[in-house]
C-alpha cells in the first residue's frame, strides 16, 4: 500500500494520498463530513447549498431516476478530490480519470455498481434535471438550465452539520435495506 506522494488530513484523520486511494483509506463518516462542507456552484449561491443536501434530495426524490444509493453517493470523490465545474472539468488533463479512480475505491467499499464510469446513466440524467430546480432556488434569473421536466424540489436549507447528520442517517437507512 503506497502511503508517499501527494497526501491530505481527512475529517477523521487519515492520511490518503488521493492519487491513489485504497479501500482501508475510505470511510462513509469522511464522505459526509466533506460532502456537507463543500457548497455546490462554486459557491456563486444566494444561501449556502451543500454538496451533501444536493445528494440527499436527488436519493429521496423518486421523480429523478437511479438506484437511492448511487444517487445518494454520486459525488462522493468531491470528499477527496475538489468538485469542479464541467465546464471547466473538460479542459482538466487527467482529472476525470482521478475521479473515476476514486469512485472505483469508493463503489467497491460501498458495493455500488459502476456503469460506463463514474455511475450510471440513470443517475446522470437525475442528476442534470435537478440542477434546472437548484438553479431556479439558488441563483440570480437566468435562462441557462432550459425548462424543467420535472416536478419542483423543496430546498432544505440546511447547515452543514445538519446536512452531515441527514446523509448519514439516509446513508444507514438505504445500505441497511439494500444489504437485508
Amino acid at each position: 500500500m503506497n502511503k508517499t506522494g501527494p497526501r491530505m488530513l481527512t475529517f477523521t484523520g487519515k492520511l490518503v494520498n488521493p492519487l491513489d486511494l485504497h479501500q482501508d483509506d475510505i470511510c462513509i463518516e469522511d464522505i459526509a463530513h466533506a460532502l456537507a462542507y463543500q457548497c455546490r456552484y462554486n459557491g456563486h449561491t444566494k444561501k449556502f447549498y451543500s454538496v451533501a443536501e444536493h445528494c440527499i434530495l436527488l436519493a429521496v426524490t423518486d421523480e429523478y431516476p437511479g438506484p437511492p444509493g448511487m444517487k445518494l453517493m454520486h459525488d462522493a470523490a468531491e470528499a477527496y478530490l475538489p468538485d469542479v465545474c464541467c465546464p471547466l472539468k473538460n479542459y482538466l488533463e487527467g482529472f476525470k480519470e482521478i475521479e473515476e479512480n476514486v469512485m472505483k475505491v469508493v463503489s467497491k467499499v460501498f458495493g455500488l455498481p459502476l456503469f460506463k464510469g463514474v455511475i450510471n446513466d440513470a443517475v446522470k440524467e437525475g442528476d442534470s434535471k435537478i440542477i434546472y430546480w437548484e438553479s431556479k432556488a439558488l441563483m440570480p434569473e437566468h435562462e441557462v438550465w432550459g425548462e424543467p421536466t420535472k416536478p419542483f424540489v423543496e430546498l432544505l436549507g440546511l447547515t452543514p452539520w445538519q446536512a452531515e447528520e441527514l446523509f448519514l442517517k439516509l446513508f444507514s437507512e438505504i445500505f441497511e435495506k439494500e444489504t437485508s
